[in-house]
């Protein structure tokens, strides 16, 4: 476990509530097969033994293949995956859970540690779809959560209807399909007239992170509250591209208002939106978790003050942590604590700088 570092992040912890010292290797994995066929033979057990060997079991089978292959874990709000090899992407905890229900318990965990190998060796059910995209298409990728990826010109990717069309099928069914979207990516580098954009832009919120790196060179961007910047995306079936500055700059030109037609696209997606409040001993927190990465741009709709003052009073506090996660509260300190929290764990974080929702501006050029 210490020679695993950051690599392993929390699952440590969570480990050695399942044995301490935990076993390794060959030896874990046959302990975590026997607790899993105990309990799946208990009709006794109480009901919260199930979730407590997911979390710790789970843990440790993580930890096993951290140990023998490279990756590392990493997590998005409440899940975890353990990325493995220069593809593979797993879900430790959701094996155990799928043993616990299976007819045969020992036969399902054997499976999935098979899946496992075969993702950390390229081959796995994800780890195909990310290779062939990479190998067919020569970027770099710079982030990935499973089969959403972000490359090193920011550009997003999203492969799961490939990973879902595919699914059944070989190799050279994974190839074909991976290369119509890498040919539609390379269609996408000509600068797009706003005829063509009208319908597919989107705000963005982005932080110094982005604004620092590689990708966020040449794209247009917009200082907002804080730390956080206005940007723009073009959204394309399974891909999304950031929007350049020479573009802004002809739409501009020919009289078009490319924020304010985004802000008006993302109220229209906003109906649907689902904000939930959680009460803690300090207060309340509001939280919008649509999980669509539009969340945190949320904060830019000028309807927001209508939805949150209802729960929340006059003096809203709004935090931004990361794309999926808009945070609301009248407390300051445990708004803030929450923000710092989901911005240390998230896989495109914005800010975890809280700011007041009187002091938000409708961004305009």
């Amino acid at each position: 476990m210490d020679a695993l570092g950051d690599r392993a992040g929390p699952l440590a912890h969570a480990a050695l509530r399942f044995a301490d010292p935990a076993p390794r290797g060959a030896e874990a994995i046959a302990a975590v097969a026997d607790a899993i066929d105990a309990l799946a033979h208990d009709p006794d057990a109480p009901e919260h033994t199930d979730a407590t060997l997911i979390e710790t079991a789970g843990a440790l089978f993580g930890l096993v293949l951290l140990d023998r292959y490279p990756g590392r874990h990493v997590q998005r709000d409440r899940d975890h995956r353990i990325q493995l090899g220069a593809y593979g992407s797993f879900d430790p905890f959701a094996a155990i859970d799928r043993a616990l229900d299976a007819e045969d318990p020992i036969a399902s965990f054997r499976e999935s540690v098979g899946m496992a190998e075969s993702e950390a060796h390229g081959t796995g059910p994800v780890a195909r779809v990310v290779r062939a995209f990479h190998e067919l298409s020569g970027r770099t990728i710079s982030r990935r959560w499973e089969l959403e990826l972000v490359l090193d010109d920011g550009v997003e990717v999203d492969l799961r209807a490939v990973f879902r069309a595919t699914s059944t099928l070989d190799q050279s069914a994974v190839d074909r399909a991976v290369g119509k979207v890498v040919s539609l990516l390379e269609g996408s580098a000509p600068a797009l007239a706003w005829a063509d954009a009208n319908d597919r832009i989107l705000p963005r919120l982005v932080g110094p992170s982005f604004v620092e790196s590689s990708h966020g060179a040449d794209v247009w961007r917009l200082p907002w509250c804080g730390d956080v910047c206005v940007a723009l995306q073009l959204r394309y079936e399974g891909r999304m591209r950031y929007v350049r500055e020479r573009e802004v700059d002809a739409w501009i030109a020919e009289g078009a208002n490319p924020i304010e037609r985004a802000v008006e696209r993302l109220a229209a997606r906003s109906e649907r939106a689902r904000f939930a409040r959680i009460d803690f001993d300090e207060g309340a927190l509001v939280m919008a978790r649509t999980g669509d990465g539009l969340d945190a741009a949320r904060a830019l709709l000028p309807g927001l003050g209508g939805v949150l003052e209802p729960e929340l009073g006059r003096d809203v506090w709004l935090a931004v942590p990361h794309r999926d996660t808009l945070l609301a509260s009248a407390h300051e300190a445990l708004l803030r604590r929450h923000a710092d929290d989901a911005y240390r764990r998230a896989p495109h974080p914005i800010s975890r700088e809280p700011f007041a929702l009187a002091a938000r501006i409708t961004p305009r050029r």
